[in-house]
């Protein structure tokens, strides 16, 4: 089965992921694919990689193989 991790993120505490969640994991359940974490992250976007905690331990993920698809709700979400 493939593995998935979700990943979103919003710019402050008065905004929420949820939306994102939901949408993504729909999307997951409808290709029939594991989803093996959920990661958030709470920060701008003008954050790198090395700053977000959760895209972090995502990439940290990525490199020990415990996912084959990265979802993510739109590419200025991940970026």
């Amino acid at each position: 089965m493939t593995r998935c991790v979700i990943y979103a993120r919003c710019s402050c505490r008065d905004q929420e992921t949820e939306n994102q969640l939901a949408q993504l994991r729909d999307y997951a359940g409808k290709q029939k694919w594991e989803v093996v974490g959920e990661v958030v992250d709470v920060c701008s976007g003008g954050k790198g990689a090395n700053e977000r905690d959760g895209l972090a331990r995502v990439f940290h993920m990525a490199h020990k193989r415990e996912l084959d698809v990265l979802l993510f709700w739109a590419l200025d979400r991940f970026r």
